[in-house]
C-alpha cells in the first residue's frame, strides 16, 4: 500500500508578494507560510469554517516555528 501524500500546491508569487506587504512580513516568510498551508491541505486539513481557519493558522505557526530562520 502507498501511504505517501500526492497532490499539487499552486502558488502565485505575485500574490505572495502582495500578501507579504499587506501583512508586513518578508516575501520569504509569506512563501513559507503558503507552502506549509498547502502541505496541510494535502494532508487533509480544511479551512472553510472560522474554526477550521483558526486551527489551520495555529498549525501553520507551529510548523513555521520549526523551520530555520530565513
Amino acid at each position: 500500500s502507498n501511504n505517501g501524500v500526492a497532490g499539487d500546491v499552486l502558488m502565485s508569487y505575485e500574490r505572495i508578494r502582495e500578501n507579504a506587504t499587506l501583512f508586513n512580513v518578508s516575501a520569504q516568510h509569506e512563501l513559507r507560510r503558503v507552502m506549509v498551508h498547502g502541505v496541510l491541505h494535502l494532508l487533509g486539513h480544511k479551512d472553510k469554517s472560522k474554526a477550521q481557519r483558526e486551527a489551520m493558522r495555529g498549525m501553520e505557526e507551529k510548523y513555521l516555528g520549526r523551520l530555520p530562520k530565513a
